[in-house]
């Protein structure tokens, strides 16, 4: 048992991964190695019903949580491919694999994100605009579901879906080595805070060095907490605001001090646009005006040499349209 919630009822929701096939308090056959399996309980843990989800490979179940319509949302790992419950092909090694059940456990649907390596799950939690914010750790490229390169090893990998399991966004966050993801939720300014563990030094998305510095015997170094805020913004600006634009990008990506941002919009927009390069927190670090003409804008953009190394996401407002792109910062 990996996860464990308190239900409307009262009682309890329980999530793991089972090889077992019907025996014991199992009642459903295993699909092929390990399946998502929950109990339900009630308060006083006698159990009222089981159900099992899995492909014909391996699929570990990490996180749970109860929905706002009664039902319950599972989150975890998946390698099977299109087999059992799994409704759609893998992506690479181990996608994310998410499943919906109605308040009495029966599969409503399942949907599954990934790239072309390795992607882990490990925490899922409803939104609340219905949707779901999914989190774990991704070494994969740009491929398939992912939009961002590594930074290093592994690296924080959130996903934002609506409430049908359709996905919206995804940004990750990461050093120079391993990061691993193990647990986020929305906050009341409706952002989200991210928090796992790091091996990175002061590279990437990590603006402190690595507190362990005397290896173990066999010359590794240990791991620090890591959480990572963001805003609402930052996360649907991606996504949302460049829907508006033919192409909104920055050059080179990463970029140093200095960076070149290009703006193509779907409509001949002209006029002075602001432009303005925002942190993870959502607050200004640069500000400046530039001319858009035809829709069109071609534009150099200098940052103070004290910039902290992380990721921006870089705004473009006119009239009342918004475009944004995202850049990752390095100094050489």
């Amino acid at each position: 048992m990996l996860s464990l919630e308190l239900a409307s009822d009262g009682g309890y929701i329980l999530g793991g991964y089972s090889y077992s096939g019907i025996s014991g308090d199992k009642t459903q056959a295993s699909q092929g190695l390990s399946d998502y399996w929950i109990v339900k309980t009630n308060a006083n843990g006698i159990k009222q019903w089981d159900s099992r989800f899995g492909g014909s490979e391996d699929d570990w179940l990490n996180s749970l949580d109860q929905t706002l319509d009664g039902g319950y949302i599972l989150g975890g790992l998946s390698e099977s491919g299109i087999s059992g419950d799994k409704t759609q092909p893998s992506q690479g090694h181990h996608d994310y694999w998410i499943v919906k059940t109605d308040v009495n456990g029966i599969k409503q649907w399942d949907a599954r994100y990934g790239g072309d390596w390795t992607d882990w799950l490990y925490s899922i939690d409803q939104t609340s605009d219905g949707g779901y914010i999914l989190g774990g750790l991704s070494n994969s490229g740009i491929s398939g579901d992912k939009t961002q390169e590594s930074q290093g090893g592994d690296d924080y990998w959130i996903v934002k879906t609506d409430a049908n399991g359709l996905k919206q966004w995804d940004t990750e966050f990461g050093g120079w080595q391993h990061d691993w993801l193990f647990s986020l939720q929305q906050t009341s300014d409706d952002g989200y805070i991210l928090g796992g563990r790091s091996l990175s030094g002061m590279n990437g998305d990590k603006t402190q060095p690595n507190w362990d510095t005397i290896p173990d015997y066999y010359g590794n170094f240990a791991s620090d907490y890591w959480i990572v805020k963001i805003t609402r913004e930052f996360g649907v600006g991606i996504a949302g605001y460049e829907k508006n634009a033919v192409a909104c990008s920055v050059f080179p990506n990463p970029a140093d001090d200095v960076f070149y941002l290009n703006l193509t919009t779907k409509v001949d927009l002209n006029g002075i646009a602001k432009i303005e390069v925002v942190n993870l927190l959502g607050q200004i670090i640069h500000s400046q005006n530039a001319m858009i003409l035809n829709g069109k804008l071609q534009q150099e953009i200098q940052l103070s040499s004290t910039t902290a190394e992380g990721t921006y996401l870089v705004k473009v407002s006119i009239n009342d349209q918004t475009y944004a792109s995202q850049i990752s910062y390095l100094k050489q």
